[in-house]
């Protein structure tokens, strides 16, 4: 079966924080300053699913009630869930229109997974290991109108992409066997085409003192599918 892998990784390059959870930084985020611990969610959830994940989910959900003015935890994921999920979505640019079956909007695929997990572990870069690849991400370099990247998987070898714009990156969510998975916007950096443990892209043309969003997306040779994302950002320095 092809499965997903969900990284977490800084939202602009340069914020690396240790923590957990720490007050101030969801905050930060649009997210309440009360000290909770939230669990990472572990599977992709949508309508009619019920368990731990979901009342992870509600739990986060929960913390930021212009997301989820309800703020009920059931551990059942029914309208008011989904709704708070169509929400989170367009927030952070993941997905505004469709539905869970088309676009993943209203259910918690892999790139709304990835950001949910990422800002509970508060940007710490600690990979999900339930996932079928771990990715280690390393600080690319970048000059007034270049930027090169490289990354590395940890169990076995994968072909990477790296895809980037100055506005946040669209994608269609798919499912767990990958079906419907897209990027469907901006451009994509070096790709040679060869799958490898050790992965790089390149970047050139790109305008000085500008901001970019980028996402890696990188696939085993199971097809297993692991996101680095989704819409990080890095800047490209003065002239």
């Amino acid at each position: 079966m092809k499965t997903f892998k969900l990284i977490q990784s800084s939202r602009s390059i340069g914020t690396r924080v240790g923590m957990l959870t720490v007050l101030g930084a969801l905050a930060a985020f649009g997210f309440s300053s009360h000290a909770y611990a939230f669990n990472q969610i572990n599977s992709q959830l949508y309508f009619g699913k019920t368990g731990g994940d979901v009342t992870s989910l509600q739990e986060f959900l929960a913390a930021s009630p212009d997301l989820y003015p309800r703020g009920l935890i059931t551990g059942y994921y029914g309208a008011l869930t989904e709704e708070a999920v169509e929400k989170f979505q367009v927030k952070y640019d993941i997905v505004s229109s469709g539905s869970p079956s088309t676009t993943g909007y209203g259910r918690v695929g892999p790139m709304t997974m990835a950001k949910i997990n990422g800002l509970i572990n508060n940007n710490s870069g600690v990979a999900n290991t339930s996932g079928p690849a771990i990715f280690m991400q390393y600080f690319p370099q970048i000059t007034s109108t270049t930027a090169t990247f490289n990354w590395m998987t940890t169990n076995g070898a994968a072909y990477g992409r790296l895809y980037y714009s100055t506005s946040p990156l669209q994608m269609n969510e798919g499912d767990i066997n990958s079906n419907g998975f897209a990027v469907t916007s901006g451009q994509i950096g070096s790709y040679d085409g060869i799958a490898r443990s050790s992965q790089s892209s390149y970047i050139s043309g790109l305008q000085p003192n500008t901001t970019y969003y980028y996402t890696i997306v990188a696939t085993d040779l199971g097809g297993n599918v692991s996101v680095i994302g989704p819409n990080n950002t890095f800047r490209t320095s003065a002239q």
